[in-house]
């Protein structure tokens, strides 16, 4: 509804006023609520046209990458499990459906992580290209918006099997999911937590192509240094087993520390579903838990198991194998992505489509 002096109100679907013509175009929101505001300044109203906030706020905006649950994606409104971005004189805050803050407005930059907790940040800058905010100093809040860390660290993570990675001055610790500083930040790096162990490293340093040198070895989540620190590379531990290297050997080890495959290949990745990616001039195939080849290296690249499929290419054709290495999809396509409840995406000549198990057409074509 709009009045003569380009203001506007708000009714409902059987002619109710709820706000009066008085206010710079509403927003009506997907959930009913409204968003008004006079002279560039904003407030938030329910759906009976009852203020929950006073007319102060720049803007409210939804976080970012959690979708909304039970709806839409792309929601009109802001909130999302209650709570939304509220920002004022360039900083930013959390404020509840009710109207309530949850946190001060001091913040930055504040992004919700894939485990719905918080990240907040003071002093970095976004790259308007890439979306990654740079410098600056890191915390963390819970989901409701309860401060779990001080701002103070340099680089931090998602937490994975309760802990995350955290940094101060080139040191690396962890934290556990209530803020304490459960293994000291006195590693020059470290991985994620997998399978209950953390790979961390000693004596290694930022080089232009990565992280380089020290040795590797792995801590348990009270910070106990259960396998030693004498690898010259490590990854996680993933079904039980972890690639290593030491002394020109390159294998894998089980938690206990023995090596438990040692690899004749110039390569290898993680298990999945019980198959070890490997490679040897230029060839893939797969390996089982034993060491055993499992799958010929005869193919030109191959992608991990995914339920019970793999991507494989040979001469520039794509298709997909069964854990025995049965040809089960024809190599006909150009490209091929992993199998996810069922259904993977291909291209076939300039087309993308997306396949069932069975290589039959399940989609429209996409250009």
């Amino acid at each position: 509804m709009k009045a003569r002096d380009d203001k506007w109100g708000v009714i409902n679907n059987t002619g109710t006023e709820l706000l009066k013509t008085e206010y710079d175009e509403p927003r009506i929101l997907s959930d009913g609520m409204i968003i008004a505001g006079r002279d560039g300044k904003l407030g938030l109203f329910d759906h009976t046209g009852k203020a929950l906030t006073p007319l102060i706020y720049d803007n409210f905006s939804r976080f970012r990458p959690l979708p909304a649950k039970g709806g839409s994606e792309y929601s009109t409104s802001p909130f999302n499990e209650n709570l939304a971005l509220v920002h004022l004189n360039e900083k930013t805050g959390l404020i509840h459906q009710n109207g309530n803050l949850v946190t001060e407005i001091k913040y930055d930059h504040i992004i919700v992580l894939t485990d719905s907790s918080f990240a907040v940040n003071i002093g970095g800058e976004k790259d308007n290209n890439t979306q990654v905010v740079n410098g600056g100093k890191w915390g963390y809040l819970d989901r409701k918006g309860n401060i779990l860390t001080e701002v103070k660290y340099d680089l931090i993570s998602v937490f994975i099997e309760g802990m995350a990675l955290v940094s101060i001055a080139g040191k690396y610790g962890y934290i556990d999911q209530k803020g304490k500083e459960s293994i000291p930040l006195t590693y020059d790096f470290g991985l994620y937590f997998s399978d209950g162990l953390a790979s961390v490293n000693t004596g290694g340093a930022e080089t232009t192509e990565g992280f380089a040198g020290g040795k590797w070895g792995f801590v348990d989540r009270s910070g106990k240094l259960v396998i030693p620190q004498k690898y010259d590379y490590s990854s996680n531990f993933k079904e039980g087993l972890a690639l290593m290297y030491m002394d020109s050997a390159l294998f894998f080890m089980d938690k206990s520390g023995k090596a438990s495959i040692v690899l004749p290949y110039d390569n290898a990745g993680a298990f999945n579903e019980g198959r070890s990616v490997v490679t040897k001039n230029g060839k893939y195939g797969a390996i089982d838990k034993t060491g055993k080849e499992i799958i010929p290296l005869k193919y030109d690249n191959m992608g991990d198991f995914s339920e019970g499929l793999a991507g494989v290419a040979l001469d520039k054709k794509c298709g997909f194998v069964d854990a025995s290495g049965n040809e089960i999809i024809p190599l006909t396509y150009l490209m091929v992505g992993n199998f996810s409840e069922g259904f993977a995406w291909v291209e076939s000549d300039l087309f993308y489509y997306v396949i069932n198990k069975k290589g039959e057409n399940v989609s429209f074509q996409v250009k």
